[in-house]
């Protein structure tokens, strides 16, 4: 079985994939919320285990495949890996992960962005045997060196 793997690291600054503003995220039903799992933007401590929780909330539940990140800084002490293992095979995911608005869109307010500011250097966001993951409304700031 081939393998795909894409990774983000923390040398991307201002990276954003999508164009697209969520207006109330709590209209969508079946939208995970990572500040569900403890994560807490702009209080300076590390929200990667909140965020990978909530990722894998989202792989495991039949009913949802999509995580919101409200606007702030979340920071990352290691990366969060988007992936299924099912027993020693990987199993493919779909899965969205969003923050709150388009990084360079026209109406972008001071403080409605979502950043993950990684602390060290190490991967932001790792992908492995995905078909249909999208990644969007994110800025990555990183620590390059």
């Amino acid at each position: 079985m081939k393998r795909l793997f894409l990774v983000i690291s923390c040398t991307l600054v201002g990276f954003s994939c999508a164009r697209k503003t969520i207006e109330n995220p709590a209209l969508i039903s079946d939208m995970i919320s990572v500040m569900d799992f403890g994560a807490i933007p702009n209080d300076g401590k590390d929200d990667s285990r909140a965020i990978q929780a909530a990722l894998d909330k989202a792989i495991k539940d039949p009913g949802s495949s999509r995580v919101y990140c409200p606007p702030g800084v979340y920071d990352l002490e290691k990366g969060v890996l988007i992936t299924r293992k099912n027993k020693t095979e990987y199993d493919f995911v779909t899965l969205t992960l969003s923050g709150h608005i388009s990084a360079y869109s026209a109406n972008q307010a001071l403080g409605s962005t979502t950043v993950f500011r990684m602390k060290h250097p190490t991967l932001g966001v790792g992908v492995q045997s995905a078909r249909n993951v999208v990644i969007e409304n994110i800025v990555f700031k990183g620590c390059a060196t």
